[in-house]
């Protein structure tokens, strides 16, 4: 008769003797991480913003190397390779909206490879303000001036400059920064500077704004152009010639009807070497002719006043009657 607990303690020898041979036996096997020899291993990681606090940046294309082994970040920034032939070589990342980046690595003897990227957001375009202004004055010239403003957000904070540039036309400028508005700005770029003979070459013609970061990062973030020149000129009717009226005068001018959306903007200044504004109403209708001025204007040593009527389309292009002048009393 067969005694179970001596069959019992004769397996559970050969188990342990098993398992004794196992531990000594040579470690062959390629995907065994305690294998000397290995060549196969495992990359980890995560994908982080450059921005502090560094966030977890989702669905970041993780490659090693290029074009071979490829995966994706997940909601936590977190990726992962496993069974990577171990041989140095570029890790690379990319998203769209980050500077895509790279990591040399550098295995040794190193069985796994553990470690954090910081992805540096590209610059975004919040509001772009781009027109054209053509500027009448007498007899019979005509002044044309581009005027550009871009707001950006940048989560590193870590732009250097901002360009605004139009290669066809050979045209590059610096737009400087307003810390009061917290616009990129350039005003009133002379057609001189555009090297054009005529305001209408200036159609059809690319611009780009370009922001380059403290890294050397150089990246185009818009393009734009002039959709239209304005030459409609509105004439005035009164007052005009220095006629004097009262501090709360009704403007009158002569309708355009261009074949464009359009609204005025009528302006009251100071008739003197550097003029003030003094009164301004925006927004009017095409159909408008006249217009009251709502508010006294203000005394001024001679009284004297000029206004004008602005053309403004519905990119902002806009274009200025020649001045009239008046005097209150």
């Amino acid at each position: 008769m067969c005694n179970p607990k001596k069959h019992f303690v004769l397996l559970g020898g050969a188990l342990l003797f098993a398992a004794l041979v196992a531990c000594s036996a040579p470690r062959n096997n390629p995907l065994d991480a305690n294998n000397p020899d290995r060549k196969l291993s495992g990359i980890e990681g995560k994908v982080l913003s450059l921005s502090l606090p560094h966030r977890p940046i989702a669905g970041a294309e993780v490659e090693f190397p290029s074009g071979q082994r490829l995966t994706f970040s997940d909601t936590h920034g977190r990726f992962s390779l496993a069974n990577v032939h171990r041989y140095n070589g570029w890790l690379h990342v990319a998203k769209p909206g980050f500077h895509a980046d790279s990591l040399y690595l550098q295995w040794d003897h190193a069985p796994q490879w553990h470690g954090e990227l910081y992805l540096n957001a590209v610059p975004r375009v919040d509001s772009l303000i781009f027109y054209s202004s053509l500027i009448n004055r007498y007899p019979s010239i005509q002044i044309l001036e581009l005027f550009v403003k871009v707001r950006l957000s940048d989560a590193d904070k870590d732009i250097d400059s901002v360009l605004f540039e139009s290669p066809t036309l050979h045209f590059s400028s610096i737009l400087i920064y307003d810390t009061m508005d917290r616009f990129y700005e350039r005003e009133h770029i002379p057609m001189s500077r555009l090297n054009v003979q005529s305001a209408e070459e200036i159609i059809g013609h690319r611009f780009r704004i370009m922001v380059k970061d403290t890294y050397g990062h150089c990246d185009t973030v818009q393009t734009t152009e002039i959709r239209r020149i304005i030459r409609d000129e509105v004439q005035l009717k009164s007052p005009a010639g220095h006629d004097t009226v009262s501090t709360t005068p009704t403007l009158y001018w002569e309708p355009i009807t261009p074949g464009y959306s359009f609204t005025y903007t009528v302006e009251v200044r100071t008739d003197e070497a550097d003029p003030q504004l003094v009164w301004q109403k925006t927004g009017l209708p095409s159909g408008t002719s006249s217009v009251r001025v709502d508010v006294p204007l203000p005394e001024s040593p001679n009284n004297n006043y000029i206004w004008a009527v602005w053309v403004i389309d519905s990119f902002g292009n806009r274009a200025r009657s020649k001045f009239k002048s008046f005097q209150v009393q």
